[in-house]
């Protein structure tokens, strides 16, 4: 219980929020960013009037680093993460984006504030890409094959790869700062991912190990956080280490008729043949990359099956389809969740139970895509708060009982 109240804030917005942000041209130099509102982020609208290639960064500016970096497409309430961001050193960002002449793009700068800091300052750049963009945009995507030593001349550096075997594949570096992030698309989402490097501990990675099959391009991201120029290795796996265990989340799913919701998994090691079966097509279907959309009302289960070597995993979801009437709702004490925002936004993430109860000294965990826990926190309300600023920047599982969750540390 406590008293609380509700006012108008009357102080100026500009940058606050997506929805307010501060309209900006290309090339800047220089930018000052003046970080001191509530939110510890300020926003900026760029709506490029040439179609090119840009980078924002703040690599070599004035400032303190530990300032985080993301560039989203789409609109202030649907938008989209569209780019990979690296670290130059320092706790400075970069990311370089394609970027269609008239289409307006989003750059959040953010960060959490330290004891005894209300106000942050900095400078930054954008800026157009005029020379060798090979390699620095899926658009600009170099094409590989298996070799040892290929050369990475980009803090991230894109490869296309279209093999003539169907087989596994691991790609990995000599230099274990390099993280490896393979996908089945340009579009950066769950959906598309198939692969990314194991995660060693200290930001440190090993390899990146997914099956390939000819006819297919697949998009290997590299990125080091701290050299534009590495080394990478691409070769034929001979002995891929299987996958013993297979997850999708959430297992308990309400959708209306007609609507579309994305689910989500991880396998723990080496897999083939992906796929996404509904017990009842009739009620519910499932595309080949996990989206859900509910058909009529009831309820049946969405199965994923991977193959791991000789044996087969499978998890699955129960899935409810509500009637318009809303008749079908989730049966009492099943706990639906979400968290937000997502990505994450200045090392804040919030854990919302939205239907159903959790049980008493309930905890969220977090684990890293490898599956070690790396923190635990009491659920102590309908909404909690958590900070995960202590995190590397990557991807994580949030775990409250046998609800779990995929969100993104940019």
């Amino acid at each position: 219980s406590g008293i609380w109240s509700l006012v108008k804030y009357t102080g100026n917005t500009t940058g606050m929020f997506c929805q307010t942000a501060e309209a900006i041209t290309a090339p800047a130099t220089g930018i000052t960013t003046d970080i001191g509102n509530e939110e510890g982020e300020y926003w900026y609208a760029f709506t490029p009037t040439k179609t090119a290639i840009y980078t924002a960064s703040n690599c070599g500016q004035t400032g303190m680093g530990d300032v985080e970096l993301a560039v989203f497409g789409g609109n202030c309430d649907n938008h989209t993460y569209i780019a990979p961001v690296g670290n130059c050193g320092e706790g400075k960002a970069t990311t370089t984006f394609q970027a269609e002449a008239g289409t307006t793009y989003y750059i959040n700068w953010y960060m959490e504030f330290s004891p005894g800091i209300t106000t942050y300052s900095f400078t930054w750049d954008l800026a157009e890409e005029t020379g060798n963009t090979d390699g620095m945009t899926c658009g600009t995507a170099i094409q590989t094959d298996t070799a040892s030593n290929i050369e990475a001349n980009h803090n991230i550096s894109w490869y296309k790869f279209s093999p003539n075997i169907t087989d596994f594949y691991s790609a990995n570096s000599d230099d274990d700062m390099v993280q490896i992030v393979v996908l089945s698309s340009c579009a950066i989402s769950e959906e598309n991912l198939i692969a990314v490097s194991k995660e060693n501990g200290d930001d440190t990675w090993g390899k990146a190990t997914f099956y390939a099959e000819t006819g297919k391009n697949y998009y290997i991201i590299c990125m080091h956080n701290e050299l534009s120029q590495y080394d990478w290795n691409l070769f034929a796996e001979a002995n891929p280490d299987y996958a013993t265990e297979v997850e999708i989340y959430p297992h308990s799913l309400t959708v209306n008729i007609n609507e579309e919701k994305q689910m989500e998994w991880w396998v723990d090691g080496a897999y083939t043949d992906p796929t996404w079966t509904s017990r009842n097509t009739n009620m519910v279907t499932v595309s080949s990359g996990g989206k859900v959309t509910g058909k009529a009302a009831g309820q049946t289960y969405v199965i994923f099956t991977v193959t791991a070597g000789s044996i087969t995993l499978q998890d699955s979801c129960l899935v409810t389809v509500k009637s318009a009437t809303g008749l079908n709702d989730i049966a009492a004490g099943k706990v639906e969740l979400r968290a937000y925002p997502n990505p994450v936004m200045n090392g804040k993430l919030t854990v919302e139970v939205t239907s159903g109860s959790v049980k008493p000294n309930a905890k969220a965990e977090i684990y890293s895509l490898t599956g070690i826990r790396l923190a635990m926190y009491p659920i102590t309300d309908r909404k909690t708060e958590i900070d995960i600023s202590n995190l590397s920047s990557g991807t994580y599982f949030i775990k409250v009982e046998e609800r779990v969750l995929k969100v993104v540390k940019p």
